[in-house]
């Protein structure tokens, strides 16, 4: 059902330099229909030389303003003297000119220790007025982890950034990293989980009233569960464009991926009121069954709708679930059961990705095994009239056969304009490929790759990292990744644009 249209999304022809695809519509910074520009090869990267990239993310608002941030050492990664850093390119969405670092000492985090702990992935947040922040974990030098900022002023378009290292947002430690999320006027909230004693780990989380507002003191959020060790994960932080805000988090006695015990919890904030309503008990947790839930997700739009996906066993597999908040009344729709899943049954589901936008579209991807037994990419939508398509069964993949699939992402703007990519094997050695899908607007199909060898990253890399993609208004859309040519030091950051 879902591939019923087929076609070539890129011409990839060894030795070729450029591959572009014409889409139609319109796009910031230029009067010709927006084109998608894909890396030429594997030198075509937009991180430095002399070291090994570690997270990235991209967001975008409505007008095409976009933010990248990444983690890499600021010196060769087998120097004994090297830091991991914070980098920073910002996108004009009215010219669609890029403004990268000028080099490796450009970096946006203070003089310190690593980010991160050595593991950074900084996470950013943009709203349509331009306002953004950026957001990470750094080590001080007496080795605990601080919460540190940067801060973005939509009317001038100025920046703040750390000055040193006593210059962090909170003193309460942050060893994992940060969510961020920011609404119209600038409100924003940055959230994070921090051991509180040996076996409990707690949420904390501080907020932003309008970009001339001060950060909170951090509150902490912390549901007593049946479990110990407690290990929480931020896994989502939210806010619309009225001041309604969400905070998700995952409690857990694994702390991984595993199903055995884990609970969801949703703290809502009313943005007329400013009151935040936290669960109390371990029964408020969202998971059909109580617990046994893991990888939460979650999804909001300017107006309010908002989707959290996750998976947990329905007593033969795991399968991808849903909870859904109307964007009017702020009334959320629960399954009713273990039955009222996304995914066929059959095989098992998991580690899902949501996305929505104003009227009321959404767009949720997952993992699955196949009837072949590898896992595919597939795709449930819902229609502004709140209706949901979902895969008929283990062959309604929308990944191409062949070879397992593995990281993925998935963004729509309001126009419909929707993007999911992610990385596949593409040969028996385990040589992987990005990939990716599109559909242009809410009235256009879905427009597919034509098999296993039309994929986006550059023929002569080797394996490719976890995907992070944005879409915005006019067309535009970002696909970033990290790829390396088969040794660990020479992992790169690329990226696909369309404008």
């Amino acid at each position: 059902m879902k591939k019923a249209l087929t076609i070539s999304l890129t011409v990839l022809l060894v030795g070729i330099g450029l591959v572009i695809i014409s889409c139609g519509g319109g796009g910031g910074g230029s009067s010709s229909p927006p084109a998608w520009v894909h890396p030429a090869d594997a030198n075509d990267y937009i991180s430095f030389i002399t070291s090994r990239v570690e997270g990235a993310q991209v967001v975008m608002n409505s007008g095409g303003d976009a933010i990248l941030v990444w983690g890499q050492s600021d010196t060769n990664f087998g120097s004994t003297i090297n830091y991991v850093r914070v980098y920073m390119s910002e996108r004009d969405g009215a010219t669609g000119t890029w403004t990268h670092p000028a080099d490796i000492n450009d970096y946006i985090s203070p003089d310190g220790l690593n980010c991160g702990g050595g593991s950074c992935f900084p996470t950013s947040a943009i709203d349509d007025s331009g306002n953004a922040i950026v957001a990470w974990s750094q080590n001080s030098q007496a080795y605990t982890a601080w919460i540190f900022i940067s801060e973005r002023d939509g009317a001038t378009g100025n920046w703040t950034h750390p000055s040193n290292m006593n210059d962090y947002l909170t003193t309460i430690t942050g060893l994992n990293s940060p969510s961020a999320a920011i609404g119209g006027g600038g409100d924003a909230i940055i959230a994070w989980s921090e051991a509180a004693t040996l076996n409990t780990s707690l949420v904390y989380f501080t907020q932003r009233h309008g970009v001339a507002g001060t950060w909170s003191v951090p509150e902490d959020v912390f549901v007593d569960i049946p479990a110990s060790p407690v290990i929480t994960g931020v896994s989502g932080a939210a806010i619309n464009d009225s001041g309604d805000a969400i905070l998700m988090w995952l409690e857990s006695s694994s702390g991984g991926s595993d199903t055995r015990a884990g609970w969801i919890f949703v703290s809502e904030r009313d943005g007329a009121s400013d009151v935040w309503t936290h669960p109390t008990v371990a029964s408020d947790s969202i998971a059909v069954a109580g617990s046994g839930a893991s990888d939460p997700r979650l999804a909001m739009a300017g107006n309010g709708e908002a989707i959290i996906s996750w998976f947990e066993n329905d007593g033969t597999d795991y399968q991808v679930y849903i909870a859904e908040r109307d964007g009017t009344t702020g009334g959320w729709t629960w399954p009713a059961d273990l039955t009222d899943k996304l995914s066929p049954s059959g095989s098992r589901a998991w580690f899902n990705r949501p996305a929505v936008n104003s009227g009321g579209e959404a767009v949720v991807i997952w993992r699955q095994l196949d009837n072949m037994g590898d896992e595919q990419i597939f795709m449930s939508e819902r229609d502004g009239t709140g209706l949901w398509d979902n895969p008929v069964d283990l062959s309604d993949n929308i990944s191409p056969d062949g070879f397992s699939v593995a990281e993925r992402e998935v963004d729509i703007d309001d126009d419909g304009h929707a993007v999911i990519a992610w990385k596949q094997k593409v040969s028996a050695s385990g040589t992987e490929a990005l990939f990716f899908i599109e559909r242009e607007s809410s009235s256009a199909a879905w427009v597919f790759g034509t098999g296993i060898d039309d994929y986006i990253s550059p023929v002569d890399g080797r394996w490719v990292s976890p995907p992070s993609l944005a879409v915005g208004g006019n067309g535009n859309a970002i696909v970033v990744w990290r790829q390396g040519d088969g040794y660990f030091t020479n992992e790169r950051l690329y990226m696909s644009e369309k404008r």
